[in-house]
């Protein structure tokens, strides 16, 4: 009955299928002053995704009203270009308007009604902004359409198992067949002689994903990706495509073709059964299959037929070995190309991933999937489960900065000849030294939101960057020289004994200590290897403070909350860094804040905690470092290791010699057996006016007279700082 070995290179008849029927908007009006006179509402709704967009920076509540040419009914919206993730409608079929909702369009960027409105006249559409948020509203175009009738799919049923057309009903006869238009018997036949061409990628099962916006929501984090279902099939504008669609289960899902300049998309709702799509936007396409996954969800097959895009492939480690990638990538012919892991996705230029990983991209996913787990992990995602399951999404990008951070995803330049992916995204060059810093350090934007306050926003990030290093880089590298960690007495040194406020430290200082030295004691240490999931969970359940204007209220709060979630007083470490100074400040870091912490307000939160009678930890930790960067020793140079403080010895809990004492040669203090202090320190006056690391130090910048004297600074918190020096007695 089927005949079989079709040529690649027949000629595809054409299928009429009836195409959804957009509505025709008489008018637009909206009481919100546009950007510019060239993008008012009246841009979202006429019918071009080239010209400007309707955009309304500033406000907070923003809505449009749309008047159709005659009453008619809407199936389904689309919101093409749209950065905001949910909107209220009103539809007015008579008189009165009626509320219908609030809709979350994060993942498709539409809205399909299951019960289609009938006889509208208006649609009124609202978006708000909370307070602390940043509103730029935008949005390209807006469609509103009905569906067209069809009774193609009852026919495919005599000849297919299901509407995704993917295999043959055991039933199906000869004339069943025949009575099919000629494309469809076509795609019989194939399907029959399971010799379908590119079968992978043209007929797939894609499985259920959370709403991008969901993990955003209960986890206090940017949204996750949108676009983890990859067809590995390209689309150019004008393009019609057939989509067969089998059993949905009731659930909406859709098509988006993306393109590769800001990842922009266009989405066409899918329908179980045959669907015709005419493309709006080139690019590559995905399946947009997102649902509350609280309970299981049966994946939905999607067949895209030969003669509809271009098959382009995509990598997935679970699927695909090095030696499938060398055969995909040699022969990829879109410009952007998916790889999928466990944790994250790429879409990165294909030119240079032929260029710079022709063999293998394995070991590159590995780091990335590492990475994120690794973040995941310390965030408390395994230890307290969320029904969400989309990865982290990466892409290359045309222009714009080297690296950066936007809600859906971190943004890769190829503007220096691919040079950032080869060095900084992709192995074997991002393993090399700390160059994985410059991923954790924008993954870790899109992730610090819990412990993160206006002028903190490029320091805490880096909290990932350096754990990534730890965790990911060193483990693979097998050694412990990847660190951008660097000594804390060099800016204890240089600024905190000049009285400077810890907002006035140095960037590093601003990581190193108010987050990352609590992962190097309680995780690296050992001590509690469940603080930080705990300390995130507690961050998500009480945000450290409601305003993003007024940041003293955080800072304050993130002291008292390490320590009321470890149960530990670190009061003396918070004081060493200046955390309490008084400061009165008004800046601006993607956004304004003011930062006026008085004395009272100060002593207050530390009064909270002294109340709570917890102990003082185990090692003084504001001197406990990971220092990964070459230091000037003495003449050589030598591993950060070398120099007091480093971690190891915390680990090894290292106790002060005996013996340990020093001299001074004119301006140098030289230390001997001092090799297990966490730090020295220079008191003048009875005030601490210099911190150092190294067993030999040069005193002539600092305060010195006949008080001045110099202590070894024990690793234990329950030894006495050791007076080795005085120059009393010199």
């Amino acid at each position: 009955m089927f005949a079989a070995n079709l040529s690649l290179a027949e000629k595809y008849p054409s299928l009429d299928v009836p195409e959804d029927i957009p509505l025709q908007v008489r008018e637009a009006s909206s009481p919100q002053s546009p950007y510019s006179g060239g993008h008012s509402v009246k841009q979202a709704v006429d019918g071009s995704l080239e010209s400007a967009n309707w955009h309304v920076p500033g406000a907070r509540h923003v809505e449009g009203e749309f008047v159709f040419e005659v009453p008619d009914t809407i199936h389904y919206i689309t919101f093409s270009g749209a950065n905001f993730n949910e909107v209220s409608v009103s539809a007015m079929s008579g008189s009165s308007w009626k509320n219908l909702g609030k809709f979350d369009i994060g993942g498709s960027k539409m809205i399909r009604f299951k019960n289609p409105l009938q006889k509208v006249q208006k649609i009124k559409v609202e978006v708000d902004y909370p307070e602390g948020a940043s509103p730029a509203f935008t949005v390209r175009e807006i469609s509103f359409y009905k569906k067209a009738e069809s009774t193609l799919n009852r026919q495919l049923l005599k000849v297919f198992r299901d509407t995704s057309c993917s295999s043959i009903n055991p039933r199906c006869t000869l004339a069943d067949l025949k009575a099919l238009p000629e494309f469809l018997q076509l795609i019989a036949r194939k399907v029959k002689s399971g010799a379908y061409e590119d079968k992978e990628f043209r007929i797939a099962s894609y499985k259920a994903y959370s709403h991008p916006e969901f993990a955003a929501k209960v986890r206090n984090i940017n949204a996750l990706n949108k676009f983890d279902n990859p067809t590995g099939i390209a689309a150019e504008k004008g393009d019609e495509i057939l989509v067969f669609v089998g059993p949905t289960h009731g659930e909406d899902i859709a098509l988006a073709s993306v393109s590769p300049a800001g990842i922009e998309s266009s989405t066409y709702p899918l329908n179980e059964g045959v669907n015709k799509i005419k493309i709006n936007r080139s690019g590559l396409l995905y399946v947009m299959y997102h649902t509350d996954i609280s309970t299981p969800k049966k994946p939905v097959k999607v067949h895209i037929p030969v003669g509809s895009g271009t098959v382009n492939g995509y990598f997935d480690v679970t699927r695909h070995t090095d030696k499938d990638w060398k055969r995909m990538i040699g022969k990829a012919p879109h410009s952007m190309f998916d790889i999928v892991g466990r944790y994250s996705m790429m879409i990165l230029h294909t030119e240079y991933l032929k260029a710079y990983s022709p063999d293998s991209i394995t070991k590159s996913v590995r780091v990335w999937d590492e990475s994120v787990r690794a973040m995941w992990k310390i965030m408390g995602f395994d230890k307290y489960p969320q029904p969400h399951n989309n990865r982290q999404l990466g892409v290359s990008v045309e222009g714009g900065a080297h690296m950066f951070a936007t809600w859906y995803y971190c943004g890769y330049s190829v503007g220096d000849q691919g040079n950032t992916l080869k060095n900084e995204v992709l192995a074997p060059g991002v393993l090399q030294g700390n160059r994985l810093w410059g991923f954790g350090h924008e993954v870790g934007h899109c992730y610090q939101h819990p412990f993160n306050w206006r002028s903190m926003s490029e320091s805490s990030n880096n909290f990932f960057a350096q754990l990534i290093l730890d965790q990911v880089t060193n483990p693979i590298n097998g050694n412990e020289l990847a660190s951008d960690m660097e000594n804390p007495c060099k800016y204890l040194l240089s600024e905190a004994v000049k009285g400077l406020p810890f907002h006035d430290l140095n960037g590093w200082a601003k990581w190193g200590f108010a987050q990352y030295s609590f992962y190097l004691y309680f995780h690296k240490l050992g001590i509690n290897p469940e603080f930080y999931p705990a300390l995130f969970e507690s961050l998500r359940r009480k945000p450290l403070s409601r305003q993003a204007y007024e940041v003293s209220e955080a800072h304050l709060a993130l002291y008292e909350r390490i320590c009321n979630v470890s149960r530990t007083d670190f009061t003396d470490d918070f004081e060493i860094f200046n955390w309490f100074v008084p400061i009165d400040h008004k800046g601006n870091q993607y956004g304004d804040y003011s930062f006026k912490m008085t004395e009272e307000m100060a002593r207050a939160s530390k009064a909270r905690i002294a109340a709570r009678r917890y102990p003082k930890p185990k090692f003084r930790i504001a001197f406990l470092h990971q220092h990964g960067k070459t230091v000037d020793l003495w003449g050589q140079n030598l591993h950060g290791s070398q120099l007091n403080g480093y971690w190891t010895k915390y680990k090894q809990n290292a106790k002060l010699s005996p013996s340990v004492s020093a001299s001074k040669k004119d301006s140098m203090i030289i230390v001997r057996n001092g090799e297990n202090a966490a730090a020295f320190c220079v008191v003048t006056n009875g005030k601490v006016v210099g911190y150092y690391d190294r067993q030999k130090f040069d005193v002539s910048g600092v305060e010195w007279n006949d008080t001045s004297k110099v202590y070894a600074i024990p690793i234990q918190t329950a030894e006495p700082y050791k007076l080795i020096y005085s120059a009393t007695r010199s």
